[in-house]
């Protein structure tokens, strides 16, 4: 309807017409929307019309909550190998996503103090801390073959949860011996357990060794006071015929740790050396090398095996790429993914893969892939942890004029 007022022109829109526009609107967006389910065979309403089936028919004892928290724990967990999820059981639980061993980046921890990894008889012991009660009485190579009478069943992260607690609750172990191949049992207590991720020791013809168990939070402050600590307690200024890094058995940490420990290493540079991707190109980044250089032009041997992985990598990655030294062990274990962690609500929280690293201007692959060192080694680090040495010091020896 159009009506004119002294000179003016004016739409009048009847209330009836506006609840058709509106009704027009709304069937529209209905429509739009059934087109989508209807060509999805899985959708927000195919997910409701289960819960509400098994909410109705299944018979357990199992509440409507717990469905919800694990088809959420389902919706992370199932994502990759590095996405994980924690439903916090009660407020003063420490069940959190950074007690987890591939999150935890502190100085200390809560636990029986030993590194692990799955093995088919149980939980493999790969590193033993000093304050921990394993310590003096089990073997690394050594694997857990029972915890508090529940024997392992081929699930290692469910087996595993037997060994987590509060500070001072004792766990019966029983071990099965990686050099006897007898069982033996033994009790451990929970407690603060102080990670000394860094050692330092000088070797035969003025070879620095350096070996670094984990990228925590300012590990390369760390490393700097510690090495000048030791430089200074030495009677006389050493001359330095070669320097070896070890990252075998380390599984990352904080990835700019591992390329300011590169940029340490190498020094400055004008090139790429390393790129993260993410979904979003807005946040993917290139970054560059800008260090102290330390080493000069010192030889390096860089020591890894089958778990270095992640900041190990990245690590890896760029002292090949910029050539710096050699690589000595066996092709990394290939994490080249990070994680964000998120609290998602007050009971749920998770870690998930959002961003993927790649090496040098030519963005090179390691996810699924690793690193090849430039001297392979067959046997496994664990049982032969002096060979690599060796095999590091023995390349010194041939490639110099010590």
């Amino acid at each position: 309807m159009i009506i004119k007022e002294e000179k003016h022109v004016y739409f009048k829109i009847q209330l009836s017409t506006l609840y058709l526009i509106f009704i027009s609107i709304i069937f529209l967006i209905t429509l739009y929307f059934y087109n989508t389910i209807k060509n999805e065979d899985y959708n927000p309403i195919t997910l409701y019309k289960l819960f509400s089936y098994v909410e109705e028919n299944y018979k357990g004892d199992i509440s409507k909550k717990e469905i919800y928290q694990n088809a959420m724990k389902g919706v992370i967990n199932y994502l990759d190998p590095y996405s994980f999820s924690v439903v916090k059981k009660e407020e003063s639980s420490l069940e959190t996503v950074k007690q987890n061993e591939e999150i935890n980046l502190e100085d200390s921890f809560i636990g029986v103090g030993i590194g692990t990894k799955a093995h088919e008889n149980g939980i493999l012991i790969t590193e033993i801390f000093k304050q921990s009660d394993f310590y003096n009485k089990v073997n690394i190579g050594d694997v857990i073959v029972s915890i508090n009478g529940n024997e392992y069943n081929g699930k290692y992260q469910e087996f595993r949860e037997y060994l987590q607690g509060n500070r001072g609750d004792s766990k019966n172990i029983e071990i099965l011996s990686a050099k006897d191949n007898e069982y033996k049992e033994i009790t451990v207590n929970i407690k603060e357990i102080y990670k000394d991720i860094i050692s330092i020791n000088l070797l035969e013809n003025n070879i620095l060794y350096i070996e670094i168990k984990e990228f925590t939070e300012n590990l390369n402050d760390k490393l700097m006071l510690k090495l000048e600590n030791f430089l200074l307690s030495q009677e006389k200024f050493i001359d330095l015929n070669g320097v070896i890094i070890n990252l075998a058995e380390n599984r990352g940490g904080i990835f700019m740790e591992g390329l300011t420990l590169a940029a340490n290493f190498i020094g400055n540079n004008n090139e790429v050396a390393l790129y993260s991707e993410y979904n979003n190109p807005e946040l993917s980044t290139e970054y560059f090398l800008n260090g102290q250089h330390i080493f000069g032009d010192v030889p390096m041997a860089l020591i890894v095996n089958k778990n270095s992985a992640s900041s190990s990598e990245i690590f890896a990655g760029i002292f090949k790429n910029f050539n710096r030294g050699v690589i000595i062990g066996q092709k990394t274990f290939g994490k080249g993914v990070g994680q964000r962690l998120v609290q998602f609500n007050n009971e749920f929280e998770f870690a998930m893969t959002t961003f993927e690293f790649f090496i040098g201007k030519d963005k090179t692959k390691i996810n699924k892939i690793g690193v090849v060192p430039n001297i392979l080694i067959k046997e496994d680090y664990l049982n032969n942890k002096d060979k690599y040495i060796r095999e590091a010091i023995n390349y010194f020896n041939n490639n110099s004029n010590i």
